[in-house]
């Protein structure tokens, strides 16, 4: 069920099914009305392109404009980013060193949402709403773009809980 961010009431978020993935791993599922939580972010800067991190493909999306007050758009996401992470730790009750954060602080400029692609065998796995490209690969860098995304899962061990968020769909 895709929702606008801003509508999103956290206290409709739940945590189902905790089950062991593998060795010491878990994971518990994440629904908002008993579906996946999915929504559109605001309009959103893209500084680089995809990135390969630990076999996995990301995209650092940009909160540009949210340290100096310019983009109210940008800060009301940061925000609502900062309060869902916050209430999953809150749910899990652990110290937040031991909650791995999407959210990547810069000093110097604006912070970064980390957000990964789901793929297989090394294709990525993402709708691009473009009448200008029709892969990931063809928007280029410093590009202003929406997502579609979504967080489905905790995953956690004894020393480290994590979210992913999902890109699902890119608009440019």
């Amino acid at each position: 069920m895709l929702i606008d961010f801003k509508k999103i009431k956290l206290e409709k978020i739940h945590f189902v099914n905790e089950k062991n993935i593998n060795n010491n791993w878990k994971s518990i599922d994440i629904k908002y009305d008993n579906k996946k939580l999915e929504f559109i972010t605001p309009l959103i800067y893209m500084p680089f392109g995809i990135e390969n991190e630990y076999n996995n493909y990301i995209l650092k999306l940009q909160f540009n404009g949210a340290k100096n007050n310019t983009n109210s758009d940008l800060i009301h996401f940061y925000n609502f980013i900062e309060k869902l992470e916050k209430n999953i730790i809150e749910y899990l009750k652990i110290d937040k060193i031991k909650f791995k954060s999407s959210i990547c602080i810069k000093h110097n400029y604006d912070n970064l949402l980390k957000a990964k692609f789901n793929s297989y065998k090394k294709r990525i796995n993402c709708k691009i709403n473009s009448n200008n490209y029709t892969t990931i690969y063809e928007i280029p860098k410093k590009t202003w773009i929406k997502c579609i995304l979504y967080i489905d899962k905790i995953i956690f061990n004894e020393e480290i809980y994590t979210c992913k968020f999902i890109i699902k769909e890119i608009c440019v």
